[in-house]
């Protein structure tokens, strides 16, 4: 009977064991944003916890998103007051969680790890922005895994933490803000033999430079994480940070301008020999 016992116990605790990982394994909740030109149309509520969200933008301008969720005891009355008087008021309003850059006909994805509260998603690429108020609710603490990033980048006071060199084609990119101060990231391609002195100069000359610039991430608070899907083609590109440092207001300088900004060289993925010959 105790050899019974103990079998049955050795059982349960292995069942428990494999439940255990089934729940470990549990995929993130999806969802879907999109942006036309008539409106941003968004889920009212969204989980607590790990969420990925499609960001589709089926206008001809491009999608530029702000998100970020409201900081205790400031309500959206308080938030749009602050902002009309001084748009650099949001920031000691919201919290920011990276909003994303989608060009028009695209999409992109990104996950976030949502605490509960209400949050608010901007689309600033139209006049005026368009807006959406999303709550996130407590909800069970579901055992989902973050996802596994193919690149990390983080976010430094005034640096990328980035790979000189990123494989072409789909990535996942997983962003870190470890700065004191809020981040971006825009991607610019350039032609090869470009220096970073070049850059900066396309950048002082502003729109006459003609450069064009993709944004990736948008503002991200000090000590957020988030996750975007991203896809290059090969070539060479200049990641660029253009937040004023709202720490120094007195001499206020845009974050590339203190050396945030980096060259970084995409390339195509080698075909796998063994699969090209089909063994």
């Amino acid at each position: 009977m105790k050899k019974l016992f103990t079998l049955g116990l050795l059982v349960s605790l292995v069942l428990s064991g494999l439940a255990g990982n089934l729940v470990a394994q549990e995929e993130i909740p999806q969802f879907i944003i999109t942006a036309s030109a008539e409106a941003l149309v968004a889920p009212e509520t969204l989980p607590e916890g790990l969420v990925t969200v499609a960001f589709e933008n089926s206008a001809e301008t491009p999608f530029i998103g702000i998100f970020g969720r409201l900081n205790e005891g400031v309500t959206m009355e308080d938030l749009m007051k602050a902002m009309a008087e001084n748009p650099m008021a949001m920031i000691s309003q919201v919290t920011l969680k990276g909003g994303p850059g989608v060009m028009p006909g695209l999409s992109s994805a990104m996950t976030y790890n949502l605490e509960p509260g209400n949050y608010v998603l901007m689309n600033v690429g139209t006049q005026p922005p368009q807006m959406a108020l999303i709550g996130v609710e407590d909800g069970e603490d579901a055992e989902i895994a973050e996802p596994v990033a193919d690149v990390t980048v983080v976010l430094e006071d005034f640096v990328f933490g980035i790979p000189l060199t990123i494989p072409a084609g789909e990535q996942l990119w997983q962003i870190d803000n470890t700065g004191e101060q809020w981040h971006e990231i825009a991607i610019v391609p350039v032609e090869a033999g470009t220096t970073l002195e070049d850059v900066l100069a396309l950048l002082e000359a502003g729109e006459q430079s003609g450069l064009q610039q993709l944004p990736l991430v948008m503002p991200l608070s000090s000590g957020e994480r988030a996750w975007v899907t991203v896809d290059l083609q090969p070539g060479n590109y200049a990641i660029i940070c253009n937040l004023p440092d709202i720490l120094h207001m007195d001499d206020m300088k845009i974050h590339h301008q203190l050396g945030m900004v980096q060259l970084v060289s995409v390339e195509a993925v080698e075909a796998d020999a063994t699969a090209e010959s089909g063994g």
